[in-house]
């Protein structure tokens, strides 16, 4: 049976930080430039919103267990 691993990530306008521990900062953040680095790392983005308007980002995603 597949086993998953996930991380959540607050991304804002110039800064992000995910559920472990690591940090960064964004400038012009686009997610979706963001969302291609995370893929290069096996992250499949299963479930994103917007917390508090424009520029304000939640995000969910899994990859498999190895």
């Amino acid at each position: 049976m597949q086993r998953w691993e996930y991380l959540t990530i607050n991304a804002g306008e110039d800064a992000w930080s995910d559920s472990l521990g690591r940090k960064g900062e964004l400038r012009f953040f686009e997610p979706a430039t963001f969302l291609n680095e995370l893929g290069n790392e096996g992250w499949e983005l299963i479930e994103s919103y917007s917390r508090s308007g424009w520029g304000v980002y939640k995000m969910f995603l899994k990859r498999p267990k190895p």
